[in-house]
């Protein structure tokens, strides 16, 4: 199997990082940082030094090992494993991670993750999914990158700030029950698997997760249309056609009609709400579908 290469680019004054034990690292240089997948070595430069923590996969995401990093790159980070607190002071602001409450916060602003962290005594790790704003991913290579510079705590900030009002919307596979939010709902259909797509059902979509939405559905021309801010959506079940507000979006799969109900594609799904792979998640383990909304 290709092994992953998680690579750090940092510009910061290093200091001494527990990450390390007693070695210190000289202040006042820049440098490269790289770590290979499940392997406990970080490379510097080019030369290797040994880690007590290393990056790995797991469900079909690269976890981070976020306190190794952020020490390295500099900043004073701690870790309340029986608690599940992460926390490093970026500028004289506290970052935070809180697993029991599932939110990463910066300052004032505070956002939900959409996959738990894991924490261990000495380290936090975070799934790639709720840092991809902040870091970026060669999927071809397998590369994740990191620019740490003097505007670091205003990309943290605004990444924090841009998605503090979004939800997350957990759909239990096994079950009708839904999470969005702080809320928990009941659908009458759940969603299933077809084709390899998973299909989801348009009216409880949206009727959670955009409550204030208008929904009509035309049963003779099986069109379907939806009204929310300042979007319209329409359904074309015979054409086999979705439309945003007049423009054509294109259908990874087919529209379904199952159950007396109009089902879509997720990835097209993906498409009519603009969300990135990295804002949908699907626990294998436990079944459950998880979308940042």
């Amino acid at each position: 199997m290709k092994k992953t290469v998680i690579c750090l680019v940092a510009f910061a004054f290093i200091i001494s990082s527990d990450v390390f034990g007693n070695e210190y690292i000289e202040t006042n240089y820049s440098a490269s940082y790289s770590m290979t997948l499940d392997n406990n070595e970080i490379s510097i430069n080019g030369e290797n030094t040994e880690t007590k923590n290393s990056c790995y996969e797991h469900n079909g995401c690269i976890m981070i090992p976020l306190n190794t990093f952020f020490s390295i790159a500099g900043f004073k980070t701690s870790v309340d494993y029986k608690n599940g607190i992460f926390k490093a002071v970026i500028n004289d602001t506290d970052f935070y991670i809180n697993n029991a409450e599932r939110t990463m916060c910066f300052g004032e602003y505070k956002n939900r993750l959409i996959i738990p962290p894991v924490f261990t005594e000495n380290e936090c790790y975070i799934a790639f999914n709720d840092i991809y704003d902040i870091m970026s991913y060669d999927g071809i290579n397998g590369i994740v990158f990191l620019n740490v510079g003097d505007d670091f705590s205003n990309i943290l900030e605004n990444c924090i700030k841009n998605n503090q009002y979004k939800k997350i919307l957990k759909i239990h596979a096994d079950s009708n029950e839904i999470e969005f939010g702080e809320e928990q709902f009941f659908w009458n259909e759940k969603f299933y698997v077809s084709n390899g797509h998973v299909m989801l059902p348009v009216r409880n979509i949206f009727d959670t997760c955009y409550p204030k939405a208008a929904i009509i559905w035309d049963d003779k021309s099986k069109k379907a249309g939806i009204a929310f801010d300042n979007m319209k959506i329409e359904f074309d079940y015979i054409n086999q056609k979705i439309y945003v507000n007049s423009e054509e979006k294109y259908i990874d799969g087919v529209l379904e009609i199952k159950y007396n109900r109009l089902y879509i594609p997720l990835n097209s799904l993906k498409y009519v709400l603009n969300l990135t792979e990295y804002d949908v998640y699907w626990d294998k383990n436990s079944n459950v579908l998880y979308l940042k909304l």
